[in-house]
């Protein structure tokens, strides 16, 4: 009798293993750090992660990015999960195509306008005539796949998020995308916005929380970062502007690191899959110039790349 009940009890556990199993879901999504052209190298990593991976493995519930990220975001969340071949042969086709006077020109009286006059350096008018005319609102609010951009809003200090409802989601991307000084800021329901990156390079934790919200109990996030995670250079030839750029880029470097130290104290059992540009990157960040090197480049990155930043693995290595 006691051996029957025994039995009876192991197979209501197994039973409720086996339905507690068969409960779990992962769910994949893919965020892209701002880079300015250098979202070109960014759109090549996607094709090199198409070309590595089984399909499932790059079924893409989710699409985020900041600045030149919320670009390829919004291009790829055009597209339903499972088309991520037409998001990634959308991206290469615009990415090659970009040039300056598609995202920015001068002012008509030079940037000495831009310095005294209006709120950036060059005028973006171009930009959102690009998105306005890129971006199919239809398609984006059609596809089941999610997405989600951010920029700074200035009057208040505080970051601001965009979805695929957001009736002027075109202007929400050239907000995100509007670097500080050298770009207006953008107004937007009555608020005024710059770059996302002045608040957060990537947008990882919003990724990931978006994910659990689907009641997945794993989350897969492949990371896009323009910019490695420990640069190293030699700055004693370096003079003024050389060394702006430096600085700018470690202020850049701890952004990042701040947004994967986020994710990692308020979801610890997520899973980031981080690409960096595994050689340095020809012109600089508003040339739109070498997009089709930087395709090449990003494509290497993303077939070779794929350090897994899972914090239980750091923590087993630790003790």
């Amino acid at each position: 009798m006691i051996k029957n009940a025994q039995i009876i009890l192991l197979s209501c556990f197994l039973l409720f293993i086996d339905n507690v199993l068969s409960q779990s879901t992962t769910c994949r999504a893919i965020t892209f750090s701002g880079a300015g052209d250098r979202g070109a190298w960014e759109a090549g990593v996607v094709m090199g992660i198409l070309n590595v991976r089984e399909p499932e493995d790059y079924k893409w519930q989710f699409a985020t990015g900041i600045s030149a990220g919320s670009i390829n975001a919004i291009g790829m969340s055009m597209f339903s999960v499972g088309d991520e071949t037409s998001g990634r042969d959308f991206l290469e086709k615009q990415w090659l195509s970009i040039t300056r006077d598609d995202v920015y020109v001068n002012w008509k009286d030079g940037p000495i306008e831009g310095l005294l006059f209006k709120s950036g350096l060059f005028d973006t008018t171009p930009l959102l005539n690009l998105m306005t005319t890129l971006v199919n609102v239809t398609s984006l609010l059609q596809s089941d796949r999610g997405f989600l951009i951010g920029a700074t809003n200035i009057d208040t200090g505080d970051f601001n998020r965009f979805n695929k409802t957001d009736p002027d989601i075109c202007l929400g991307v050239v907000a995100s995308s509007s670097v500080p000084a050298v770009f207006p800021m953008i107004t937007k329901n009555g608020y005024n916005y710059c770059d996302g990156g002045v608040s957060y390079m990537t947008p990882i934790t919003d990724t990931v929380r978006l994910c659990y919200d689907t009641g997945a109990t794993d989350v897969i996030v492949d990371v896009i970062l323009m910019g490695p995670l420990e640069p190293m250079e030699n700055v004693s030839s370096m003079h003024t502007i050389e060394v702006l750029m430096r600085e700018s880029s470690i202020i850049t470097k701890n952004f990042h690191l701040k947004d994967i130290e986020n994710v990692y104290m308020a979801f610890p059992n997520a899973t980031l899959n981080i690409y960096t540009p595994g050689q340095k990157l020809p012109g600089y960040i508003l040339g739109f110039q070498y997009s089709a090197e930087m395709i090449k480049i990003g494509l290497k990155d993303g077939e070779t790349q794929n350090i897994n930043q899972n914090i239980k693995k750091k923590q087993q290595q630790q003790q």
